[in-house]
């Protein structure tokens, strides 16, 4: 038996491993693509999910004596229980049926941990308003504190850990902060409505001088080139993790069943949701965050306005090991979510349409999407761009319904993708071109006129300024013509937006919202309608190697990756031991025999329990079952 090296030593062995990995994907995959998603480090909750958390709040002891026979609603209860806990505590809910009439909520606390008896204890949601449960809140939603003082002027490079402004006065240590930086044309960072400031991180603040933030995670992009602004919102929650419990939302009005909002190392594991409104569980301006053998599972009703996982301004997080079960999307991310890990995921069913949806709102970037089981994944362009995400090593075989659709589109506007090592679409089923488009309008359109870029119906900066009263807008220099009807009009000043809806003359147009506005500057733009045209440079700044093709049987010579290695992923060092017995990594494309089994999640839907402890490894397994 060969002893234990020396801890220095063992940290100077992982050290070279996780070099030599680093060094592999930066030569297979551009390294201006890539970031750091080492778990624990630098996506999910810093240094995992705490497990010495002992003292137990019982909500059915007393003072808080909640009813859990669901025959009185016990909300009171819960949340008396949630207010009184301190850093270290967990609120329990022992196994039982809990009816709740009201919201609950954990507002800005820190290290608590909401923890049931798995599927024995079930909340009985019957609220209307927003949200179900919420983690956090939006203090400052709109990131716009400190106001002035607040202009990066140095440490813009990719990479860097240190920002410099004129004031840090406003901001602390420990702090969530958000890096917004105006759009630029070179990516190119698009809005189709014209909006800026698209190009965002959430992290967080670890040291401060009078003029310098130090942060982790470290800067994504290179945003050198562009107007960067560092905002901070007054309030965080932190730490606080959800745990084995089930929601049933099939009585309740409200939108969301989990909110988690301006959150810093919090967490969502082994949770069960069921028949949320619009959508399971929504994951917004945090940073950290971790959703781990989740069963979100079906929503009230088919189409869209919905997603089992929402993600909007989310950065670092790690969304490894769940179930996303009958819902369209079953992921979406929107509005600058950025260095995040989406892995080892079962998606089904997600009729009419889009498994992963990687961009629906704008800009997101330098996401990974590792090792999923999905039908299919869409960067759908509807309004606006992406950039620089990762598809490796995932199982997309493309059957939605029983039949062949499609495994993967881009649509305009995503640049830099990168599709490595994935097999695509399904023994028996296939599609020429497995199902892959690239450079299509937007979602839901398949056809174009013509090819872009450029394109020539693009945001235009208004010439003069824009004077409006009611419904009647007037420029100081002429700009429009009869075309623009059905264009829309955007002023920064205000973040209003009209649709024109009559023409009158080259310096006068009426618009559908009404607002007072004196000369301020203004943006037309086509909205979604426009930007009809192929986009060229969407295949232009794709890297597609190593991906198994049913439709060709083979890995085609375009897409040879020698001598480039293909990792076995781009986060992990070595097989994580909850992937038990299970082959690592699951899905090889040179030896491709994917089944839902070959990941613990489609493994757990297959089988009902996880996969078999892995005998080398010495941690017991933490799989549960969570039930179909």
């Amino acid at each position: 038996m060969n002893a234990p090296l020396p801890i220095h030593l063992a940290r100077i062995a992982l050290a070279l491993l996780l070099t030599s990995l680093v060094q592999i994907r930066a030569e297979l995959i551009p390294a201006a693509r890539l970031v750091d998603w080492t778990p624990g480090v630098s996506t999910g909750v810093p240094g995992g999910i705490p497990t010495d958390r002992t003292r137990r709040l019982d909500v059915t002891s007393s003072p808080y004596l909640a009813d859990r026979t669901g025959s009185r609603d016990a909300t009171a209860a819960i949340q008396s229980a949630i207010n009184a806990a301190v850093p270290g505590d967990i609120v329990f809910l022992p196994a039982g049926t809990y009816l709740c009439r009201g919201a609950l909520s954990t507002g800005y606390k820190r290290g608590i941990t909401i923890r049931g008896e798995g599927s024995a204890t079930v909340l009985i949601a019957t609220v209307g308003g927003s949200t179900f449960l919420q983690i956090g809140g939006g203090s400052d939603y709109t990131w716009s504190w400190p106001p002035s003082g607040n202009v990066v002027t140095a440490g813009l490079g990719k990479g860097s850990r240190t920002l410099t402004i004129a004031d840090t006065s406003a901001f602390s240590v420990g702090q969530l902060i958000q890096i917004r930086a105006n759009n630029n044309p070179a990516t190119p960072v698009i809005s189709v409505f014209g909006y800026e400031g698209l190009q965002r991180q959430m992290t967080r603040v670890t040291g401060k001088t009078a003029t310098t933030l130090s942060i982790h995670p470290p800067l994504y992009a290179d945003l050198g080139a562009t107007r960067t602004i560092v905002a901070t919102a007054q309030f965080q929650a932190e730490a606080v993790g959800l745990e084995s419990l089930r929601i049933e939302m099939g009585q309740s009005t409200a939108p969301f069943a989990v909110w988690l909002q301006q959150a810093v190392g919090c967490w969502v594991t082994d949770v069960h949701i069921r028949q949320a409104a619009n959508y399971h569980l929504f994951l917004n301006d945090s940073a950290q965050c971790e959703v781990r053998r989740c069963f979100l599972d079906t929503l009230n009703h088919a189409g869209s306005n919905g997603a089992a996982l929402l993600c909007n301004t989310i950065s670092a997080c790690l969304i490894e090991d769940n179930i996303l079960y009958r819902a369209f999307p079953l992921i979406e991310v929107n509005h600058g979510s950025s260095g995040n890990v989406f892995a080892y995921n079962f998606c089904e069913d997600s009729a009419p349409g889009v498994a992963i949806d990687s961009n629906h709102g704008p800009h997101n970037a330098f996401n990974l999407y590792e090792g999923n089981i999905a039908p299919n994944l869409q960067s759908d362009g509807y309004f606006g761009s992406a950039s620089a995400d990762t598809v490796f090593r995932n199982w997309l075989h493309g059957i939605l319904g029983g039949q062949m659709a499609w495994t993967i589109s881009l649509n305009r506007f995503t640049r830099a993708y990168s599709v490595v090592g994935n097999i695509l679409q399904r023994e028996g089923y296939t599609l020429a071109g497995d199902g892959v488009s690239l450079g299509n309008p937007n979602m839901g359109n398949s056809s174009y006129t013509g090819s872009a870029p450029p394109w020539n119906d693009g945001a235009l900066t208004g010439a003069g300024v824009l004077t409006q009263a009611g419904g009647a807008v007037s420029v100081s220099a002429p700009m429009f013509n009869a075309s623009h009807v059905g264009w829309f009009i955007m002023t920064p000043a205000t973040s209003a937006l009209g649709l024109i809806t009559e023409y009158k003359d080259p310096q006068n147009v009426t618009m559908n919202n009404s607002q007072n506005l004196t000369g301020v500057a203004y943006i037309l733009t086509p909205g979604p309608a426009g930007y009809q045209g192929l986009d060229t440079g969407v295949a232009g700044t794709l890297v597609r190697k190593g991906n198994f093709s049913y439709f060709a049987g083979g890995i085609p010579a375009s897409e040879a990756t020698a001598p480039d290695p293909v990792p076995a992923s781009l986060f992990r060092a070595a097989k994580p031991a909850w992937f038990g017995d299970l082959a690592w990594p699951p899905f090889d494309a040179s030896r491709p025999q994917p089944a839902y089994a070959s990941i613990p999640a489609g493994y757990r839907w297959v089988n009902g329990v996880g996969p078999a402890p892995d005998p080398a490894k010495t941690q017991p397994p933490i799989n549960v079952r969570i039930g179909k």
